[in-house]
């Protein structure tokens, strides 16, 4: 009879917990067109890395792995574009402040910047849980189709200049 209580009650909770949906997200990332959120479709990131170095103890099997520091944070984003290209158009500029025609590369003051990554709860209240301070790095590939309607879309990928 416990173990009935017991289930019933955890049941009773899980109904009304308030878990977190996968589209509970907002990004916000300086001169962005007005309508960027818009157009983000999905995002992948690793918030957090430990870096490690495994070393072999003797002639056993055993390991010992050691940190050794964290790494950089990847945020991914499957954009959709408008028609009219802004948001490839406006992460294309980006890159261009990493990379300079002579074939040098800019002073990350020039193209380092702040994304900013908050959580939205159900009562429509944004929390900012994330600040990164990151640069562009990747222009994915875009797939274009006359067989089968739909968005054009594209990942955009940004990298953490710093990790610490």
């Amino acid at each position: 009879m416990e173990d009935f209580a017991a289930m019933k009650l955890i049941s009773r909770e899980a109904v009304h917990k308030q878990f977190r949906q996968s589209w509970q997200f907002k990004f916000v990332i300086p001169d962005a067109p007005d309508d960027f959120d818009f157009y983000v479709k999905d995002v992948s990131y690793g918030p957090t890395e430990v870096e490690t170095d495994p070393e072999k103890m003797g002639t056993s099997t055993m390991t010992i792995t050691w940190p050794i520091g964290s790494g950089p944070v990847q945020l991914s984003m499957t954009m959709r574009d408008h028609e009219d290209g802004r948001i490839q158009s406006w992460f294309s500029e980006l890159v261009e402040k990493v990379l300079n025609d002579d074939g040098t590369v800019g002073l990350p003051d020039d193209y380092c910047f702040d994304v900013e990554r908050y959580t939205v709860l159900q009562t429509g209240v944004e929390v900012l849980t994330n600040t990164w301070r990151m640069y562009p790095t990747q222009l994915g590939d875009i797939t274009e189709s006359r067989d089968e309607p739909g968005f054009c879309e594209f990942p955009i990928t940004f990298v953490q200049f710093k990790s610490i």
